[in-house]
């Protein structure tokens, strides 16, 4: 989990929080909701995100 000092980090264009939701070639939805609350709560400023993925219907 981000604390709030990466947290800030990533807010003041610090630091870049890149998801990758490729794990050794699957690619698992589910994820996308549980990391979206997680952004939600911890008010991460959106622009400072990046995912990773192979799967085209979040591309």
């Amino acid at each position: 989990m981000l604390n709030k000092e990466l947290t800030d980090l990533i807010n003041t264009n610090v630091a870049k929080l890149i998801i990758d939701f490729t794990n050794e070639g699957q690619v698992y939805e589910s994820w996308f909701f549980t990391i979206h609350r997680m952004i939600k709560k911890y008010k991460i400023k959106s622009s400072n995100i990046y995912f990773i993925s192979c799967d085209s219907k979040l591309g």
